[in-house]
């Protein structure tokens, strides 16, 4: 199993993890400016982007789903479990 750690460390040296069409160009775009970094942790910040596997295109595929996605709650930044507050 890859860590998180491991994961955000590789986007932030422009390695694409996501499979959607024009996505690498933006992630590279992104990073170049300065203003993009992948992390960890939740810091007070204006903006967070978050990935949660979705189903994919080709049918036979499986996304792992071994883990439950957390949201983030805005503006209070604090972390909510999905099935518990939405």
């Amino acid at each position: 199993m890859i860590s998180t750690r491991t994961k955000a460390n590789e986007i932030n040296s422009c390695h694409c993890p996501f499979e959607e069409k024009g996505i690498a160009e933006l992630l590279t775009a992104a990073l170049k400016t300065g203003r993009f970094k992948a992390q960890t942790g939740l810091r007070p910040e204006d903006v967070f982007a978050m990935a949660v596997p979705t189903p994919h295109e080709n049918k036979n595929a499986i996304c792992p789903l071994f883990f439950r996605p957390r949201i983030a709650c805005f503006p209070h930044h604090r972390l909510y479990d999905q099935a518990e507050d939405l």
